[in-house]
C-alpha cells in the first residue's frame, strides 16, 4: 500500500536507510518517491510471484476502505490479501512481517488506560477485515516474525481534506 498515506510515509522515512520495493494495485507509483514498484493484486496469490524471491521485512499496509458493508473488494483485499502475504513472506523466509492494524477495533473504549489486551468489539464490517488480518497472520506467522501496529486515525500531508484533523483546523480557522 506505498500509494496510500501510512505507506508513503514509511517509505520515505525507510528510503535514506534501506533498499525499498513499493506495491500497490495502482498502476504507477503515485509518491514522487524513487524506488522500484510493482503492481502485484494481493487477492490473487499468484501475483505475488512479481515479487523478489526474497524480502528481509515486508510492511503490510495496504487495505480497502469503505462502509460498504456488502463490498467484496474489502473482504477480498482485508482478508485474502493479509493471508496472501503471509503465505508469500513464509515461503520467502521474510525475517519480518509489519502489519497495520486499527485502535478502533476495539469499538468504544470499555477500559482506560487502553491496554494490548483491551478486548475488541469491531464497530463496521471495515475493521471486522482488519481483525480477521490480526487473527490470521497470529495462527500463521511465527511470534518472533509478526509486528502488528493498531494505529489510530492516521494524520499527515496527505491527509484527505475531508478527515478530521483538516476539519477541526478549518472550523477553527
Amino acid at each position: 500500500g506505498v500509494n496510500g498515506l501510512i505507506g508513503s510515509t514509511i517509505a520515505e522515512c525507510l528510503l535514506a536507510n534501506y533498499e525499498v520495493i513499493g506495491t500497490s494495485i495502482e498502476e504507477k507509483n503515485m509518491t514522487g518517491l524513487e524506488f522500484q514498484y510493482i503492481q502485484p493484486d494481493i487477492t490473487k496469490k499468484e501475483t505475488l510471484e512479481k515479487l523478489p524471491p526474497a524480502i528481509d521485512v515486508i510492511v503490510h499496509c495496504a487495505a480497502v476502505i469503505t462502509g460498504d458493508n456488502f463490498s467484496n473488494l474489502l473482504l477480498n483485499a482485508n482478508c485474502i490479501g493479509v493471508q496472501n502475504i503471509a503465505s508469500y513472506a513464509l515461503n520467502s523466509k521474510s525475517d519480518q512481517l509489519i502489519y497495520f492494524s486499527s485502535l478502533p477495533i476495539i469499538g468504544k473504549p470499555s477500559i482506560v488506560p487502553i491496554k494490548e489486551d483491551h478486548p475488541v468489539d469491531p464497530p463496521t464490517v471495515y475493521h471486522i477485515t482488519k481483525y480477521f488480518g490480526e487473527l490470521v497472520l497470529q495462527k500463521l506467522m511465527p511470534d518472533d516474525k509478526l509486528v502488528i501496529f493498531r494505529i489510530p486515525s492516521p494524520i499527515g500531508r496527505k491527509t484527505a481534506p475531508n478527515k478530521i484533523v483538516p476539519v477541526f483546523v478549518k472550523n477553527a480557522i
